[in-house]
């Protein structure tokens, strides 16, 4: 059998076959194109020039270039509305927002007045200089005796040289020779503190551990991933500008658990990183009892905070009415939902230390900010009696 086939034919089989190899060869191209580019932005990036360490790796090992020594004590470390997620490195400096910290809760955290309790007792605050409504006594503060006399003295004695001599072993011995939640346990809790802080501040190169600062890094996603907080990382560094750090920078943090255990009767706040007591603070507590008791956790926190105390107003964090100081703690249940309460700071600091409150725990300003610095979302919290 014979075939012919005329020159037509031969010319368009010949076209469809160049069309389809030329379509094959652009797919072809372009999907290179997109997984080269894919990798650029996703971390291809080497480290600069200099730095020795992967991008992003957390190290013990003391930074190459002197970071450096925190200034003098700042009350208010992080400024700014936060939002969102960092930007891709260019050149030596990459551009980051800082997340204002939060808890999982989904709707935007108000602050009010706790839950109301003992509805049947008048609980209104009077008018400033007037005494309370009703027939409401303040709680009196329970502290387990201690030392007297003599022994008293020389037990501050040893406390106060130790704290000279920067001591913490034998502050730690004095704390736990005192009876808990006594004078002289506070007192030998405070001058642990004091040298606790003075070790965080500038605690030298066995104290601290580094993170070197890789693409897409920015302070809140650094912070998470260390569990500490991005003031902490400001504070420690002295970074003036929150919203820029640079690539391979190396950042010094204090690696470890804080938790909080608060006696209710004592009225102490009693911060512990790993397990072993960092620091005392003086609290005040809810009238009537009111402040819950049972585990928390640490949910959003604010600086400056609005205060809704209830009855439809809102009070702006410079009115002589908000109670709330600069800072705000929320607690959390053991759902992750916001409780109501918080620890916050204190218009009257005269209040610290007494039963006032609508059921938070209150705290002088500038150890409110201290504790916000040092306690990270989700911390644990245990209010007992």
């Amino acid at each position: 059998m014979h075939y012919e086939f005329d020159g037509e034919s031969r010319k368009s089989s010949s076209a469809r076959i160049f069309w389809i190899f030329l379509a094959v060869v652009l797919v072809t191209a372009g999907v290179i194109f997109l997984l080269v580019r894919s990798g650029r932005e996703t971390g291809g990036n080497e480290n600069p020039a200099g730095t020795s360490a992967p991008a992003g790796e957390v190290s013990n090992v003391p930074p190459v270039e002197e970071i450096n020594p925190v200034g003098g004590a700042e009350t208010d470390l992080l400024n700014g509305n936060a939002s969102g997620s960092g930007a891709a490195v260019s050149g030596d400096e990459q551009s980051v927002e800082v997340e204002e910290e939060k808890g999982k809760s989904e709707e935007p955290l108000k602050v009010e007045a706790g839950p109301a309790e003992n509805e049947d007792v008048p609980t209104e605050e009077p008018e400033k200089g007037k005494p309370w409504i009703g027939d409401f006594k303040e709680t009196p503060l329970k502290r387990p005796a201690g030392l007297t006399g003599e022994a008293a003295e020389d037990f501050r004695t040893k406390v106060t040289s130790a704290l000279e001599k920067e001591d913490e072993n034998e502050l730690r011995r004095l704390v736990a020779e005192a009876v808990e939640n006594s004078e002289d346990y506070i007192f030998a809790g405070e001058a642990l503190g004091k040298l606790s802080m003075k070790n965080y501040v500038s605690g030298g190169r066995d104290f601290y551990s580094y993170y070197q600062v890789g693409g897409g890094d920015n302070l809140s996603r650094i912070s998470r991933k260390l569990k500490v907080t991005a003031d902490s990382l400001i504070y420690l560094n002295n970074i003036k500008n929150a919203n820029l750090i640079k690539w391979g920078q190396r950042l010094k943090y204090v690696p470890g658990v804080f938790s909080v255990r608060i006696s209710k009767e004592a009225r102490i706040l009693k911060l512990y990183r790993d397990g072993k007591l960092f620091k005392i603070y003086e609290i005040g507590v809810g009238r009537q009892g009111r402040t819950p008791l049972g585990k928390f956790t640490v949910g959003e926190k604010l600086k400056t905070p609005v205060w809704y105390p209830g009855d439809g107003r809102e009070v702006s964090p410079d009115s002589e009415e908000n109670q709330l100081g600069t800072r705000y703690i929320a607690l959390n249940n053991a759902e992750n939902r916001p409780t109501g309460y918080g620890i916050h700071g204190s218009r009257d600091e005269s209040t610290v230390g007494k039963s006032l409150s609508h059921g938070c725990i209150r705290m002088k300003n500038a150890e409110v900010e201290e504790l916000y610095m040092l306690l990270p979302i989700n911390s644990e919290i245990l209010i007992e009696k």
